[in-house]
């Protein structure tokens, strides 16, 4: 008598299935970046934010490109999934304060620009000054040559964000103006902090 063939055959293990573009490691909650927005390091966390979202090819949902397809459209289901999941990515990397005034937006793109017109100028002329004082003063000390030449990278990076460089002769004058008011309050005895303060608070 010949043998029963066993209908138990095992197959090749078979991965679960997720929406393209999408992986069991995209949970909602996940935390996209150790940077915690709040309010005064948006261009830090910007950067490590988006590198993380476009990690996992999802850029699109906070530039926009990737357009709402209609209601009735049979991807509809899924760009909404994904969208849901950039804002909640985008929504955990802040401090509460921040994040609970944008909960009621509807879409990835509508928090990231939203933050950006409040928090990528803030503070921005302050901030120029205190890079081109920290630049001007950094020394190498303990560091290694490479260590030191990173450090330094890093402030002329930020530093090109919050002052590009200039391509008109009027723009040039604006940036060499600039220039001789922080040399002329970086001077300034510490008796007079509260007008350097001023002067730095009129962001332009």
């Amino acid at each position: 008598m010949a043998e029963e063939t066993s209908s138990n055959v095992t197959g090749p293990t078979q991965k679960p299935i997720t929406p393209m573009g999408s992986s069991q490691s995209d949970h909602p909650s996940l935390m996209i970046t150790t940077v915690m927005l709040d309010g005064r390091n948006y261009l830090a966390w910007s950067q490590s934010a988006r590198m993380f979202i476009g990690s996992r090819r999802k850029c699109w949902y906070i530039t926009g490109s990737k357009k709402e397809p209609p209601a009735d459209d049979p991807s509809h289901e899924d760009w909404e999934s994904y969208n849901l999941t950039v804002m909640s990515w985008l929504l955990h990397s802040m401090q509460p304060t921040i994040s609970e005034g944008l909960l009621f937006l509807r879409t990835a793109k509508e928090i990231w620009d939203t933050v950006q017109e409040m928090y990528s100028q803030i503070n921005s002329l302050a901030r120029n000054y205190q890079l081109h004082r920290e630049i001007a003063t950094m020394q190498q000390g303990e560091m290694s040559m490479e260590e030191y030449y990173a450090a330094l990278k890093k402030k002329w990076e930020e530093l090109d964000h919050y002052q590009p460089l200039a391509t008109t002769v009027e723009g040039i004058r604006k940036q060499n103006e600039q220039r001789r008011i922080f040399e002329y309050l970086a001077g300034l005895r510490s008796e007079y902090e509260l007008q350097r303060v001023q002067v730095l608070g009129k962001d332009t």
